[in-house]
């Protein structure tokens, strides 16, 4: 099933911060536009769902920058194990992309448990609409 289909089941907070940091005008090449990178930091996540026996989780962050669903979009961050308070303070970045590209795209970040054995846990996400509209 996709990670939103059940959006109400799934509970807790992701900090994060978003900056577009724009080309260095001094770098650009001559008749060529240059384009910036987008962050994203992700600082914390709080009260996840705890999905293993004790009572915690190992969550971890990943990262799309929609539509592209390929490897290249996507990013990860550590898994920090055994808490439903994690600390990431790890930041995402979008090299090479425009603001008028990202106003046609969105930020997709998931948090999901990691399982050694099994498959990984979706513990709940969101989607950022990066457009003006």
């Amino acid at each position: 099933t996709e990670p939103f289909d059940d959006l109400l089941s799934y509970k807790g907070e992701l900090i994060i911060g978003l900056k577009f940091v724009p080309p260095d005008v001094t770098v650009q090449k001559k008749g060529k536009r240059s384009r910036g990178s987008l962050h994203v930091l992700v600082k914390e996540g709080k009260n996840l769902t705890a999905v293993k026996a004790n009572g915690t989780s190992d969550p971890f962050c990943k990262s799309y920058l929609l539509p592209d669903k390929g490897r290249s979009s996507k990013q990860k961050t550590p898994v920090v194990r055994k808490t439903c308070h994690p600390v990431w303070n790890y930041t995402f970045a979008y090299e090479d992309v425009s603001l008028q590209e990202l106003s046609e795209r969105s930020l997709e970040l998931t948090v999901w448990d990691h399982d050694r054995l099994a498959s990984n846990e979706f513990l709940g996400g969101l989607r950022f609409n990066l457009g003006t509209s």
